[in-house]
């Protein structure tokens, strides 16, 4: 039992309390069917390696056998290997991949097939591309690297660089840095860029359309994004390279001591003391260009010529746009609390709130978040209330394709259930939420999710009138 229970340790936001009665709307009717996908090796199983598939509907782990591993996908275990990599699903869940040691050698397992040997793989690899068809990885032959592309080998290079080889969103094209001769070069394709001292951390990327490239590349005398093969002006620091949905916008931040500013298309906009690394980003119409930054002592979210602060802190999630941009949310913190600033209203001081802020509906007309009041949780429905909770689960919240019905897992009393505009179902087992599990329709009317019942797995599909 203590093993069984942990498995969502990593999935709770933990709080102690009960259900309260509360207002609630009529209870949707639920019709609620399981069937088994396997089961878990408690006594062996690698926790930190347990995956769940995108669509929700499978895992996988890593597992000792002796002294060697294994991977078991819904409980079957594939092939014994001196030593292994955490496997990963590809994008539509019906792929899977790892890194292996076998005989002191180093291998890519695909699909449960064994690649050619190498003398090592590098780390994070194998990828998958966007649509799933393709795999990438970095090995090495005796001190030299190189990538690997759907079985065809690159050229040889010095190292690769950590995070890299990327696939573009479409899949067709692959980019990664290496370094030859001490010097370090993007290599789009198979077309090898110009030479630098370095390459920025977390480029090259790709725009949305997969047309475009840019990286950040190091010289004696400072910075320079890259794009399409040409270098812009230099800086002393460079960070946030980013595209606009629709390609045609290239922003990053350029850095001088003590002063940050954000530039777009080569125009160096406002200057601030500081900003928020990682924390740039358009909206999902392009229409808004979002980053946070910090003068005094203070935060601030920027959403293009428009400043909501200053805060005592941000969360670097803000903020979360709708889908169509039109509306934004910011966690932010006052007094020791902290507030949700919907649409430029701040709401009620809470302690606390859940990773990721806040979610919207398709339609962008609706929205939920949770939040803890000193030691208990409440998810939040277009503004009203449900809860409180003991705790709920990490990234449970989920709208109806449609934004009909709303759907969140909880526990009480040690159990967990799910919730279904606002109302929560009956106890089905330990629902899974580490490893990406998480509850997600599958249609407007069916939510689906994964339970734990002893060592069992089961999904769990409830159709909702």
């Amino acid at each position: 039992m203590r093993v069984r229970s942990s498995i969502l340790s990593l999935g709770l936001l933990t709080a102690a309390g009960m259900i309260a009665a509360a207002d609630e709307p009529v209870a949707p009717k639920r019709t609620v069917t399981t069937a088994k996908v396997g089961t878990i090796d408690f006594a062996n199983w690698i926790k930190k390696s347990f995956r769940v598939s995108p669509d929700g509907r499978h895992y996988l782990y890593a597992a000792k056998s002796g002294e060697k591993f294994v991977v078991a996908v819904d409980g079957k275990a594939g092939e014994v290997y001196d030593n292994l990599g955490w496997p990963v699903f590809g994008p539509d869940g019906t792929r899977w991949a790892h890194s292996a040691m076998q005989g002191g050698k180093a291998l890519a397992v695909i699909d449960g097939k064994a690649g050619p040997l190498y003398d090592g793989i590098a780390k994070g690899s194998p990828l998958f591309s966007p649509d799933g068809r393709r795999v990438a990885y970095g090995a090495r032959t005796g001190e030299r690297w190189r990538v690997v592309v759907d079985g065809v080998e690159g050229p040889l290079f010095d190292g690769l660089m950590a995070g890299t080889p990327v696939f573009s969103p479409d899949g067709k094209r692959v980019a990664y840095g290496a370094v030859l001769d001490k010097k370090w070069h993007v290599v789009v394709d198979t077309t090898r860029g110009p030479a630098f001292n370095g390459i920025l951390k977390r480029t090259p990327v790709f725009s949305p359309d997969s047309k475009r490239v840019a990286y950040g590349g190091r010289t004696e005398s400072g910075w320079a994004v890259v794009v399409d093969g040409k270098a812009g002006p230099l800086y002393p620091a460079i960070s946030d390279v980013l595209f606009s949905p629709d390609g045609k916008t290239l922003a990053h931040f350029a850095l001088k001591p003590k002063q940050a500013s954000m530039v777009v298309n080569g125009k160096v906009g406002k200057s601030f003391e500081r900003i928020g690394r990682g924390t740039a980003k358009f909206s999902p119409d392009g229409g808004r260009l979002a980053f946070v930054a910090g003068s005094k002592g203070k935060w601030q979210v920027v959403i293009n010529d428009d400043a909501f602060g200053p805060y005592d802190d941000v969360l670097r999630s803000s903020p979360v746009f709708s889908p169509d941009g039109a509306r934004a949310a910011l966690g932010v913190k006052k007094d020791d609390k902290w507030r949700l600033v919907l649409d430029g209203v701040e709401g009620e001081p809470v302690d606390a709130f859940a990773p990721g802020l806040a979610i919207f509906s398709a339609d962008g007309k609706r929205v939920m978040h949770a939040f803890r009041t000193g030691k208990k949780w409440n998810v939040a429905v277009d503004g009203k209330a449900f809860g409180p909770y003991d705790s709920v689960g990490t990234g449970s919240m989920c709208f109806s394709p449609d934004g009909a019905h709303t759907a969140w897992s909880i526990t009480v009393g040690g159990k967990w259930y799910s919730v279904v505009d606002g109302h929560p179902g009956k106890n089905l087992g330990t629902i899974v939420g580490i490893g990406g599990g998480r509850l997600q329709f599958s249609g407007p009317d069916t939510l689906e999710y994964l339970v734990v019942i002893g060592n069992v797995v089961h999904l769990v599909t409830e159709k909702i009138e």
